[in-house]
């Protein structure tokens, strides 16, 4: 069994999210003070811990979708790739439409066929020897680059950014997803229940993706696709757009007001955490072998 990049990213994330945390708790602090240095230096920890929030969210998803190259490469075969990180790799070399023709279709699926005689080739007959070329091939496989699945230009972690990102791991609408899962939790306004929950989500991603194939009871969190999803804005959507809102007001405005308090900081921070274990439970699940797996 090997380690997983996965893993380490997990791992890293904790850090992040300690950031926040000690923000939130020094915030509240001062507010029990109540007097009026204390009161300036709380509306100035609220707004730059909204903006932070966002920032890590953006991080989140570029630095996953790296890693998810990364373990795509050490675990899986080129043939055994999902679908859709396939067609997404191949269609960063071609000059297609925005519409997505069927001729684009064609053109994508003839470069995947040959991509996959490429690899096959590999496996039988590479016999390598130098160590540079060692180094660009890992299991004797052909490499994807991570750079098709990432935008070129920063970009706000908007609720169509991360269907998106989502959509070319093979998750399409990833709200429609956490929609009436188990995280929905965090939306009923019990915050202890809810942290009960961040801690074994943690808790099973790092143990459960520490060896590869990875084991983790996914189902356990009724990830299920909701068809209702896809006619209203889930309140996945809603807090989403919240905190962008919260954020492009302090960053963009020319008021010095504070948007939020500490009590709204812990409810975002909490949403953030769990929005960001979901993408991870339904992309691990939608492109690795578990144990359970034959």
């Amino acid at each position: 069994m090997t380690n997983s990049n996965i893993n380490s990213f997990i791992n890293s994330l904790s850090k992040r999210h300690s950031e926040i945390s000690l923000l939130i708790n020094h915030a509240k602090e001062l507010i029990e003070k109540d007097d009026s240095i204390s009161n300036d230096l709380y509306d100035s920890i609220c707004r730059s811990t909204s903006i932070l929030l966002v920032s890590h969210l953006e991080g989140f998803i570029r630095d996953f979708t790296k890693v998810m190259i990364l373990d795509i490469n050490k675990f899986v075969s080129f043939k055994d790739i999902n679908n859709k990180v396939k067609k997404q790799y191949a269609s960063s070399f071609l000059n297609l439409s925005d519409n997505h023709t069927k001729e684009d279709n064609e053109k994508s699926n003839c470069l995947i066929k040959k991509l996959e005689e490429i690899d096959n080739q590999i496996k039988e007959s590479i016999k390598v020897t130098d160590d540079t070329v060692g180094n660009l091939l890992i299991g004797n496989n052909i490499r994807l680059a991570p750079e098709p699945f990432l935008f070129k230009d920063n970009k706000n972690p908007k609720p169509d950014i991360l269907n998106r990102v989502c959509g070319n791991f093979g998750v399409n609408n990833i709200f429609s997803f956490l929609k009436n899962s188990k995280l929905d939790i965090v939306f009923e306004n019990n915050k202890s229940e809810t942290n009960d929950l961040i801690k074994k989500i943690l808790s099973d991603l790092e143990v459960g993706t520490k060896c590869y194939p990875f084991n983790i009871d996914v189902d356990y969190y009724d990830l299920e696709k909701s068809s209702s999803a896809n006619k209203e804005i889930t309140p996945w959507e809603e807090f989403l757009n919240n905190l962008l809102t919260t954020r492009h007001n302090i960053v963009h405005g020319s008021s010095l007001e504070n948007y939020t308090n500490h009590t709204d900081l812990k409810d975002f921070e909490q949403k953030t955490i769990l929005l960001q274990y979901g993408i991870i439970l339904l992309l691990v699940k939608s492109n690795f072998k578990f144990n359970s797996e034959d």
